[in-house]
């Protein structure tokens, strides 16, 4: 049995994103006829709710006709209720904060009149009015819930997993500039670890400054020592390429020369492989680093 629904899913998926389009258009059907034809947003329940319904019982139905499991689309078993509340609760206590901080400044303005509360129905063309009823709050999060559960379902789980069928990939190379040398750091150091099955290759970075705008090493700011610290979660497979460019005196014209070569403190000694390379001249300045001849060759040869 097993076996026979793992050929039905690669029967059914033989054209991943022909298929997340169709269903994107069926939805986007629905929702049209939601809206100008039931009109469901202009009775008492006060939303455009059927395709709502619709869209997470059809999420359902290819789902279990692609033989995904609910985890694969996003859904935890035992911890849905639990995350519903919790989200609930979070909602809550932000617009607490809010409402109870307005109310202070509007006091304080000797502006305010009272608190009421109320459930806005509005229609495709027009407010239909502020309703006050228990009923229609229970309404209004039921509604949320049930907009959540078709969209999230949807665009960040059925899609995304009907589309991995061809296109995921499990290892990649990267390149970074400036800035996006420290962001894959980070990446590395604080979210890479979580995804076991996901590695990352081969990494070149060009200019990046991990001192930041310091001149002396010895003057370290705290992002470069958390990024010290925090060596041990590099990836030990990992190939480091760092270029950094001579363009005025002691760096690029932006990034000083040590706050690129602190990426040694980093990565040297902890991944496979960790090389420098010092690019001059002309076409060394900072923003120009990436288009250079000599950079371009070097990604050619260390990526490719």
């Amino acid at each position: 049995m097993h076996g026979r629904v793992n050929r039905m899913k690669k029967e059914k998926i033989t054209k991943p994103f022909t298929l997340v389009a169709a269903i994107y258009t069926l939805y986007f059907i629905l929702r049209v006829m939601d809206l100008f034809i039931l009109r469901t947003d202009q009775t008492w329940v006060g939303e455009a709710i059927i395709h709502k319904l619709l869209g997470i019982v059809i999420m359902s139905i290819i789902a279990c006709r692609l033989g995904f499991k609910p985890e694969e689309i996003g859904f935890s078993k035992g911890k849905s209720i639990l995350n519903v509340f919790n989200g609930l609760a979070f909602g809550f206590g932000v617009y607490g904060i809010a409402y109870a901080a307005e109310i202070i400044m509007a006091k304080a303005a000797g502006s305010f009149d009272s608190l009421r509360f109320y459930v806005s129905a509005y229609a495709i063309d027009k407010n239909s009015g502020n309703r006050t009823g228990f009923l229609f709050f229970i309404l209004c999060i039921i509604g949320n819930v049930i907009n959540v559960l078709m969209e999230e379902g949807n665009f960040r789980g059925l899609f995304p997993r009907i589309l991995g069928e061809k296109y995921a990939f499990t290892s990649f190379k990267g390149l970074g500039h400036s800035n996006g040398g420290l962001v894959y750091t980070a990446f590395l150091q604080q979210y890479l670890t979580e995804h076991a099955n996901l590695e990352l290759e081969k990494l070149i970075t060009i200019g990046s400054p991990y001192n930041l705008n310091k001149k002396e090493i010895s003057d370290r700011v705290p992002m470069l020592d958390d990024f010290v610290a925090n060596q041990e979660k590099l990836p030990k497979k990992l190939q480091h390429l760092s270029i950094l460019g001579i363009f005025f005196r002691d760096g690029d014209g932006i990034v000083h020369r040590s706050s690129v070569e602190a990426g040694s403190l980093i990565y040297k000694g902890k991944i496979a492989s960790h090389r420098e390379v010092v690019i001059t001249g002309k076409a060394a300045h900072h923003s120009s680093l990436p288009q250079n001849e000599q950079v371009i060759d070097l990604i050619k040869e260390f990526l490719f």
